[in-house]
């Protein structure tokens, strides 16, 4: 009489346990399954600090299908260079090295060249007129342009905050 409040309390714990991890594994293997038909080649401008995270969650999430093949960046100083996006910048394998391929100017013939799918804005600037034309050009070839905070948030379930931009909302 005396235990049946306190097995009640330990069976609805382990019910309850039991159900989110339920939940979780079918949420996790749904964007398994999701993700195994896309298998798309992503482009990123910037390879600054959002450029990188973006490009490291995406080699961390590989369940998500996408595969950056490269950088676009307009410093000058960060043309055609390896950008380190391993875990430990210092120790980086050749696979976690992704290039720099040239400036928003080559972007159509980058987006050929390497069948990108694919492009991640990770920028944390405001956008001016020729990297919008830039991104409507690629919205009109059938390139699918994306924020890189709406993507990080897909990939992980966090906003990185210190990325998002002065343009961005919480609805």
């Amino acid at each position: 009489p005396r235990s049946i409040p306190l097995i009640d309390g330990m069976l609805l714990l382990i019910a309850w346990g039991a159900a989110r991890l339920l939940v979780r594994l079918f949420l996790e293997g749904h964007v398994r399954r999701k993700g195994r038909g896309q298998n798309k080649r992503v482009l990123v401008i910037g390879a600054g600090d959002a450029g990188t995270m973006i490009v490291r969650e995406m080699l961390r999430h590989p369940e998500s299908g996408l595969t950056p093949v490269g950088f676009l960046d307009d410093d000058p100083s960060k043309q055609m260079l390896p950008v380190p996006v391993g875990f430990n910048s210092e120790r980086c394998t050749n696979r976690q090295l992704v290039h720099v391929l040239g400036d928003r100017h080559a972007i159509r013939d980058l987006v050929a060249a390497h069948r990108v799918n694919q492009l991640v804005l990770a920028i944390t600037r405001d956008m001016d007129a020729e990297l919008l034309q830039t991104s409507l050009d690629c919205l009109e070839l059938g390139i699918d342009v994306v924020p890189m905070a709406t993507l990080y948030e897909q990939l992980t379930g966090r906003v990185p905050v210190e990325h998002v931009g002065g343009s961005w909302e919480v609805a």
